[in-house]
């Protein structure tokens, strides 16, 4: 009577850490992985341009543009790099 409990115990235990193990697991597959240089997608073990994993997984049409903070930054820098024309 006493191995029964002590292997329902461990029994027990195992099946909790492994349930919890297998929830950790499936709340990791949720996140789409992405490179963190070039901005690629990985799914299904292939490396695809955001655009195009848009295009092929979810029927989606993309389109470019650029967010006010990369504009503004992107104003500054050729604000510094454009001279005016000297004056004469």
């Amino acid at each position: 009577m006493l191995r029964t409990v002590v292997v329902m115990l461990i029994w027990t235990w195992v099946h909790l850490v492994t349930k919890n193990k297998l929830k950790r697991l499936h709340y990791l597959e949720d996140f789409l992985r992405t490179c963190s240089w070039c901005c690629k997608v990985c799914h299904n073990g292939e490396w695809l341009a955001v655009d195009k994993y848009f295009n092929s997984n979810f029927d989606t049409r993309t389109t470019h543009g650029m967010c006010p903070e990369c504009s503004k930054t992107w104003e500054n820098e050729l604000a510094h790099t454009i001279q005016p024309p000297p004056k004469s």
